[in-house]
């Protein structure tokens, strides 16, 4: 057995993952070999495992290639050794020590597993939660469920059931609506946070709030009108609802952070839990669109409106499918638009726009069938209008200008707003704002949400300036693609 490239493995985590897999295909000895095999290159893995995590959710821009490599590289190593370990356990030579470090390490791969699914907001496969199911019954049958151990070396001890709770709390959370470094942040939190949550096997109703049902492929779910069976298993999520509140109580986290506890408190507390709840009616319909995305891409198509240019839209023709005041829902195809994300700003032209561009966010993605994505998008205007944002000491001609859209205040008491390239944002600074022709001076203001190419900020108007210049009004913007 040639164990001489462990010893070599490449520093990048990518390189590690597809080189491991390769040496698992051609692995052919005995089964007690296979185990030692697999244990060994496991633990000199395992610190490359959350590194490629961090670099697939955190990658700003991937071609179609460098996206499906990463994504495959992480999440068939891990339903690899999950395949691998099962066949150890099945084997009559497996101690009964090795038997609970094997099925510890199963459900952990069956963890990283479910992340890099939910990264692609992928359902699971037919039969996956049966089987995750089996292995932590496994544990539950031979009395080891709430034993702890180190699973991998120097690392915080853990037992069967709270790497599987690690599975389950994680899907009972809306992560449709979350970003990829948002479901990483969750599951670590979850991580650090579930040993010694007990999953009991009578039930509470003045306690627990969540149950899993083994007999049924799915995951966790909360309680509501359950039938009562024997394969059920219940717990509290009171301790966890405590340490979210005491964590958004310390004042070091940053924003994302803090939406990732507040979606988990909302989730698992007893006295704030609520799905989201449209504030305008949602109607089917059977419209088409075509779309452009990103921020410069976006303010182009706005500009373009402005002035009567042709569109420059493309592409793909999105089939809308419902709509409401302030959001629409879509089903495209997964093939043409491998670029979509929560949190992507986006530009519409279609049927009941009557003309004008409607702008949007990306805020939920859901997996329905092979080739096809449900998009739920966010309304940011209706009527978007193009501005360009110059210095105070620069003037207001076309060089040096900044795109922006303008959105007005509206029945959500947003105030006026702008949509600008996150790069050129500077909090407090005092810039001329153009729109169209009159001329603003404003203040950058408070932030209200930030992606990755784009923020949008709310603005104070200063002073309202006299109309601009005929002669510069005459000169066309620069093209800003």
């Amino acid at each position: 057995m040639n164990m001489k490239w462990l010893n070599n493995l490449p520093g990048d985590a990518l390189a590690a993952h597809e080189l491991a897999l390769i040496q698992l295909s051609k692995l052919n000895v005995p089964e007690e070999a296979r185990l030692k095999w697999l244990l060994a290159v496991d633990d000199a893995l395992f610190p490359y495992h959350y590194a490629l995590a961090v670099a697939y959710a955190r990658a700003k821009r991937l071609s179609t290639e460098e996206e499906s490599r990463l994504w495959h590289a992480g999440h068939t190593l891990h339903e690899a050794w999950v395949r691998a370990y099962l066949g150890t356990l099945q084997h009559p030579e497996t101690s009964p020590e090795q038997v609970v470090l094997i099925t510890a390490r199963t459900l952990y791969h069956r963890s990283r597993a479910a992340v890099w699914r939910n990264f692609r907001y992928l359902p699971a496969p037919i039969g996956w939660w049966l089987d995750t199911h089996k292995i932590y019954s496994l544990a539950e049958a031979k009395g080891f469920a709430a034993q702890a151990l180190e699973v991998f070396p120097h690392e915080e001890h853990a037992d069967a059931a709270a790497l599987y709770l690690r599975i389950l709390m994680l899907e009972t959370l809306n992560l449709s609506n979350m970003t990829r470094p948002q479901i990483l942040a969750a599951d670590k939190w979850i991580q650090h946070h579930v040993q010694g949550i007990a999953l009991a096997t009578t039930y509470d109703p003045d306690r627990q709030l969540f149950y899993v049902d083994r007999s049924m492929d799915r995951g966790g779910c909360r309680i509501r009108n359950l039938k009562l069976q024997p394969s059920q298993r219940y717990w509290i999520t009171d301790d966890l609802v405590a340490d979210i509140e005491n964590d958004i109580l310390d004042d070091t986290h940053d924003v994302p952070d803090l939406d990732v506890l507040r979606s988990m408190h909302s989730e698992w507390s007893r006295t704030t839990y609520k799905r989201q709840r449209r504030s305008g009616e949602r109607s089917e319909t059977a419209r088409r669109a075509t779309v452009a995305h990103g921020i410069y891409a976006v303010c182009q198509e706005v500009l373009n409106q402005t002035s009567g240019t042709a569109s420059e839209l493309g592409g793909e023709i999105w089939h809308i499918e419902s709509i409401s005041t302030h959001g629409l829902g879509a089903v495209v195809s997964t093939e043409l638009n491998n670029w979509l994300q929560i949190g992507r700003i986006v530009v519409f032209k279609e049927e009941i726009s009557f003309g004008m561009s409607v702008v949007g966010v990306i805020r939920n993605l859901k997996h329905q069938e092979p080739g096809k994505i449900y998009v739920g998008t966010e309304i940011l205007s209706y009527m978007a209008l193009y501005g360009s944002l110059h210095q105070v000491a620069g003037g207001t001609n076309a060089a040096g200008a900044v795109p922006c859209i303008f959105v007005s205040s509206d029945e959500r008491r947003l105030n006026l707003s702008l949509l600008m390239p996150a790069v050129e944002y500077e909090a407090g600074a005092e810039r001329y704002l153009r729109l169209d022709k009159r001329l603003h001076r404003v203040r950058l203001h408070r932030l209200v949400e930030q992606q990755d190419d784009w923020v949008r900020v709310e603005i104070d108007v200063l002073k309202q300036l006299v109309a601009v210049p005929q002669h510069e009004l005459a000169q066309r913007p620069n093209p800003i693609l």
